[in-house]
Parts: C-alpha cells; sequence; structure tokens
C-alpha cells in the first residue's frame, strides 16, 4: 500500500476512528447518521425531466445546508477514491467514464467512434437502487470493519439511498458498479464489441452485432438494476449516431452536434453585425447577463470537445466581449441567508530553485470562535507540559517558524478537523516591482474569486501585521475589487468588507494560514536537490517524508492552489506535487495541473 499518498481504512473500528481518516468532526459525523430528518443537513430539489413526453416527471437532486458537511463528502470522495484505486486492482472499471478523474464525455464516446453498429441503453432509477445496506455490503466485502461500514453507508445516503448531488455518490456508484461492468464488458466481448458506461448511460458498439436488449436486460438483473424500457436503441452509421451528446459518425474522433455548432457560428454573427446588447434583447434570453453567460458556457464546452473550433470561436468571442467591455458573471442570488465569514490572510518567503517564492493563504472560516479556542488550547498545552521542548518564553503565539517539532505536529493533527477552507497563492518576487506589489498582486487574485465565492455573507478580511503592506493598502483593493463587483451586479459579500490589521497575540486564528502555508512550503520544496553527506541526506529524507506526510493530512483544507511561475492552478480534481527538482517552472506542459487562464 502506498502509504505516502492514501488514508489506509482497513484498520479502523469506531466512528472517531473514521472521522480523523476523513479529516472531519466526530460530532458532525455523529449527528448526520443519527439524525431521523437528514432534511436538516440537506435540501431537496425536484427538478423536471427535459424531455417533453415526461413533463411530468422529475430528477431528485440533493443540496448540502451547511458548508463543513459539503467539505466533508467532498473528503470522502478524495479520499476514499485513493484508498479504493489502492486496494482493489483495476479501479476505477476501465469501462466507466462518468466522474472518473482523467476520463470524461469525450473518453466515453472516443471508444466508440467510427462503428457501424450502435446501441444505447440506461439503467433506470440508477442512484435510488443503490441503498445504505447495498452499500454497507459493497464496503465490508473492500475490508472495512463492521462498524466503519456501517457509519460510512449512513453518511453516504438519504432516505435510504445514495443520492444524487453529493460529492461523494458518483464515487460509491461506480464501486456498487464494479460488478455490473465486469458483466457487461464480457458481454461485449462475447459479440466482438466495445462497452462503456457514464453513470446511468449504458452504449455498446461493433462491427456485426452488440447484444440484445434480453442480454443486457438479464446482466443488470444479476446485478440488482434494472434496465429503463424507454432508452434502448440501436442505430447504424449513417443514422444519429451519439453517445453522451456527442456525434461518433466519425472515426476520426468525437463531435459537437452540428446543430449547436450552427447556432455558436450564427449567434457569433449577429453579435458582430447588430452589437452584444442588441442581438441578446432579440432572443429569447432570460436577461442581458445570462446571455452572456449562455453563449460563454457553451463555447467552453466546444473547446473541451473540438479544440481547434473552440479556439477559433472563442477569439472570436473574446474580440466581442473586449470590444464592449463585457464579460460572464452571475447575479447574487437574493434567497440565500446572510452568514458571518472571516478571510484570515498571512504570507511567507521561501526559496526555490527559480528564486525566492512570495506565498500568500487566505483562510475561510465560519466557525472562529471553535477555531479559536482549539488554538488556544494547543498552545496551552504545549505551554503547561513540562517536558516539551523548545523556548517556550518567546512563543507568545503559535507560527510556524518558531515552533519545535512537536508542536508543529499536534496543530496539524488538529487543523487536519477543523473547519476551514484554503486559498494558496505564490509567484516569484523578482516577477514584481518590489515585496509590496507582488503581495497585492496575490491577494487581490485571491479576493476577486473569494467574494463570489461567499456571495451574500457578511466579509470581514483580516491580514497578518506586516511592515511593508499597510491597512489602507489593503482597505483600498478590498474596495476596488467588491465595486468592481457591484458595477457588474455579481455576486459579492452582503456589502463591503471590513479590513483589520492583525497581529497573532490578539487574532490566534492567523495561526491557520501560517502553519498551512509552513506545511506548504515544506512539501512544495521536498524534492529540492538532496545534500551531498550520508548524515545530510537521511535528515533531508526524513524531512521531506514528514512534510509530505503532513500536507496529505491537510490536503483537503486547500482548496485552490495558484501557481503563477509555471501558470497552472491545483484542486481536489489537479492535485498538487512537489516542485520538480524545488523548481516552479520545471512543471512541463503535460504535469498535473490546470493552465493559468
Amino acid at each position: 500500500m502506498n502509504t505516502e499518498h492514501v488514508i489506509d481504512f482497513l484498520p479502523l473500528h469506531t466512528l472517531a476512528e473514521l472521522a480523523r481518516a476523513l479529516g472531519i468532526d466526530a460530532d458532525l459525523l455523529t449527528k448526520v447518521t443519527e439524525s431521523s430528518s437528514r432534511r436538516e443537513f440537506y435540501v431537496e430539489h425536484k427538478i423536471p425531466k427535459r424531455n417533453r413526453k415526461r413533463h411530468n416527471e422529475y430528477r431528485t437532486v440533493w443540496q448540502v445546508r451547511d458548508r463543513a458537511l459539503a467539505d466533508a463528502h467532498k473528503a470522502l470522495n478524495r479520499r476514499f477514491d485513493i484508498f479504493l484505486r489502492d486496494v482493489i486492482p483495476d479501479f476505477p472499471h476501465k469501462a466507466a467514464h462518468g466522474y472518473v478523474r482523467g476520463r470524461s464525455t469525450r473518453t466515453n464516446a472516443e471508444v466508440h467512434c467510427g462503428s457501424p453498429l450502435l446501441l444505447r441503453a440506461d439503467i433506470q432509477d440508477f442512484f435510488p437502487t443503490i441503498s445504505a445496506a447495498r452499500l454497507n455490503s459493497v464496503f465490508r466485502t473492500v475490508g472495512l470493519q463492521p462498524e466503519v461500514a456501517k457509519v460510512l453507508a449512513s453518511f453516504a445516503t438519504i432516505d435510504d439511498s445514495l443520492p444524487l448531488g453529493l460529492h461523494s455518490s458518483p464515487l460509491l456508484a461506480n464501486l456498487v458498479c464494479a460488478g455490473v461492468d465486469d458483466r457487461l464488458q464480457s458481454l461485449a466481448v462475447a459479440h466482438g464489441c466495445h462497452y462503456t458506461r457514464y453513470a446511468d448511460d449504458l452504449a455498446f458498439s461493433g462491427e456485426r452485432s452488440v447484444p440484445t436488449r434480453i442480454d443486457v436486460e438479464s446482466e443488470l438483473a444479476a446485478e440488482g438494476f434494472t434496465l429503463s424500457p424507454r432508452k434502448f436503441r440501436v442505430t447504424k452509421l449513417g443514422q444519429a449516431h451519439f453517445v453522451t451528446g456527442l456525434s461518433v459518425s466519425d472515426p476520426k474522433g468525437p463531435h459537437i452536434p452540428k446543430a449547436l455548432k450552427r447556432r455558436l457560428r450564427q449567434e457569433l454573427y449577429f453579435v458582430r453585425k447588430y452589437g452584444l446588447r442588441d442581438h441578446i434583447g432579440r432572443v429569447n434570453y432570460s436577461s442581458f447577463q445570462s446571455g452572456i453567460n449562455k453563449i460563454d458556457g457553451m463555447l467552453r464546452y466546444v473547446g473541451g470537445i473540438e479544440r481547434k473550433l473552440g479556439k477559433e470561436l472563442r477569439a472570436q468571442w473574446l474580440a466581442v466581449l473586449t470590444k464592449e467591455k463585457s464579460g460572464p458573471s452571475y447575479a447574487p442570488q437574493f434567497n440565500l441567508a446572510s452568514r458571518p465569514v472571516t478571510f484570515y490572510v498571512d504570507e511567507t518567503e521561501m526559496p526555490s530553485r527559480d528564486g525566492k517564492i512570495l506565498a500568500l493563504a487566505c483562510v475561510a472560516m465560519e466557525e472562529i470562535t471553535s477555531v479559536a479556542d482549539v488554538t488556544k488550547a494547543v498552545l496551552r498545552r504545549y505551554h503547561v507540559d513540562p517536558f516539551t521542548t523548545g523556548r517556550k518564553k518567546k512563543l507568545k503565539g503559535l507560527h510556524y517558524a518558531d515552533s519545535p517539532e512537536e508542536l508543529r505536529a499536534d496543530y496539524v493533527r488538529e487543523l487536519g478537523s477543523l473547519p476551514i477552507r484554503a486559498y494558496v497563492a505564490y509567484d516569484l518576487v523578482d516577477s514584481y516591482i518590489d515585496y509590496r506589489a507582488a503581495y497585492l498582486s496575490l491577494l487581490g487574485g485571491q479576493l476577486a474569486s473569494l467574494f463570489v465565492g461567499y456571495d451574500r455573507a457578511e466579509v470581514r478580511v483580516v491580514f497578518e501585521e506586516n511592515s511593508q503592506v499597510t491597512l489602507p493598502a489593503v482597505t483600498d483593493l478590498v474596495t476596488k475589487i467588491y465595486r468592481e463587483l457591484e458595477t457588474k451586479n455579481s455576486k459579492r459579500p452582503l456589502a463591503l468588507p471590513s479590513v483589520v490589521n492583525g497581529k497573532k497575540g490578539e487574532e490566534p486564528n492567523l495561526a491557520v494560514p501560517d502553519y498551512l502555508l509552513g506545511v506548504f512550503g515544506a512539501f512544495a520544496a521536498a524534492e529540492m536537490p538532496k545534500p551531498e553527506s550520508a548524515t545530510d541526506i537521511a535528515k533531508s529524507e526524513n524531512a521531506a517524508e514528514t512534510a509530505r506526510k503532513r500536507f496529505e493530512r491537510l490536503r483537503d483544507k486547500y482548496r485552490l492552489i495558484r501557481g503563477k511561475p509555471e501558470r497552472r492552478w491545483y484542486s481536489r480534481k489537479v492535485p498538487f506535487s512537489p516542485w520538480p527538482d524545488g523548481s516552479p517552472k520545471g512543471r512541463t506542459a503535460a504535469a498535473e495541473g490546470t493552465e493559468w487562464p
């Protein structure tokens, strides 16, 4: 087992151990699993089916009410995914393309391109068919202990079924469907054809034959699923050959439907001819801004499927937006309840092979009192323990650089379960006129997206006292960003955020971004060239292992990491890894991470 990147769920026996492994609060896990009504934690949305023939039918989608609980499902999704990939050979199944990292509707369609015969079918009531008992059984088969399997199955389900809408549901559905995929893959091989599954959408393609309805129905029934009676269709090349919305008639690769291409070209022609506002006024969009958002979204989708066409159309679109000084924006959601949120900001400088790096962390907290209590408790525990080491008298607050290793380990352990969200950005200091310009640039990039993300919240920004960055400078930056969002009527905080210049002694929660930067910096530089002596090499390797373990413990707390030297950003889906040989610019074009726009 690759213990460096995986959390082993097999030895866990209790709810408390499971909560720690997932990095969530044990009390929260207990409340959810023991609740008589999950509706106090989740909101139910009934979305009508788009098919006109099914106008009285709807799809039930669940939304988490609380951000801490949403983070818990995201942590379950990422950590359990890594665990499953380690303990189950070939997981996820090669035929599964839905909600799998590195796979998509495009990869799902590519398998079937150019095939003379195509069969498309659906699993009926896919998510609701997966019950808590069924999940429990699968977890036990994987090797989880009885209590952990039971708690996890309860936590992942609502009203005794796997809910559509939660981050962990697709992963668990793919786990349950491993047997289905094996059966249908064998069925496809028997017919000399290909098979893929995207959630509940099944596709078979071949040269001479594809499975019959009875074949597919029987294999699904053997695994406890039902074939949808309405969605079973076999087409020949020359007919409408589509898989997950993409044309697969061309053996060279999938294509966007011609109707969508035609519509986009017409849209761009008319916005250039009549102007953006005039054209959108002629079309049945609910508002001017929704029209811009809709066109922009369609162009992004096209670019993800047909890159050459997408690049061509997007260049035309960006020219229009630049000329008319417009862009995608989303109006505030006035139905959202206001809530207080504090952004704690700290920065650090760290070495790299490319020069000095300035890294800035912005940590969003809603439960500031509970986080502060934990921080104070850790510091007091360190001070009152007569056997802890270090210069206790000089350590007034928690500061990563001044903390001995035992204190670092203790606080990092606590941070793993706290309700915090961290956003990190870094760049080479020499890329700017001075330190102040670098700081404000990184902070501005962070706050611009965070203000949108925390729509209708009552925001306070607390930044670490810094001789080179003044309170008026940060206040002016916050005001500028907020006013720009206000002018565009974009999502934004309820009012202009207040700004506080804080000290760790007065604002104990400033220790959180400080520590997260310390852990991040040690991990980012974990692959720096090692020294020459055997003793120094051993120390370096031990330090690198510690850095990796600590970062992995906190990885789910880092929601977004922006690396400006390599022009890439990293998230849960595109994980951050150490700089190659300590060089941020050492990332190649093939490196993990999404290119910075």
